[in-house]
């Protein structure tokens, strides 16, 4: 009996043993992974987000996958009682066929307002969030021909906001 006990802690402990081993290699191949997409990035001599960043904190993601570039971009900003008026820009490249955004946010007291101007100088969205509800927009849309001027180029963003106690959220994609 001690022997079966024995047997089978030791067959237990190697399969935690190569399962251990097996996680390690994943996480280290998973590692590289996104080393080399970090590197292709790195090295690509066009970018393909400009952002300008005076007083919104911003973070630019580029992910690449298969034949087709994807580039995602969030801005968000927390308000305590602030009022600012800040922007901020990004570009699509005509290499880009869609383009997705969502806006979303809350506001306790004052108001933040978000506008989104197309690179033709067209608002495509002002939004205006104040404590009279909590707002989620979303809208996406294929780039068809003969619309280009519209949506390939440098796209703006304006934040204002006056006395805000809340946040805001957006995100834009482009592929």
């Amino acid at each position: 009996m001690k022997q079966k006990i024995f047997l089978i802690v030791v067959l237990l402990t190697g399969m935690i043993v190569n399962l251990s081993a097996q996680q390690t290699e994943d996480a280290r191949e998973r590692a590289e992974s996104r080393e080399r997409a970090r590197s292709i990035v790195r090295s690509a001599t066009e970018p393909q987000v400009v952002i300008g960043t005076a007083g919104v904190d911003s973070r630019g993601y580029i992910s690449i996958g298969g034949e087709e570039q994807r580039v995602s971009l969030n801005l968000s900003k927390h308000f305590d009682g602030e009022s600012i008026s800040s922007e901020a820009d990004f570009e699509v490249s005509d290499e880009h066929s869609s383009i997705s955004l969502n806006l979303s946010g809350s506001c306790d007291n004052g108001d933040i307002t978000i506008t989104i101007i197309q690179p033709n100088g067209e608002v495509m969205k002002k939004q205006k969030i104040t404590n009279a509800a909590d707002i989620s927009w979303s809208i996406r849309f294929t780039i068809k021909e003969g619309e280009e001027k519209k949506y390939i180029g440098k796209w703006q963003l304006k934040v204002e906001a006056n006395k805000a106690e809340g946040h805001y959220n957006l995100n834009i994609n482009s592929r």
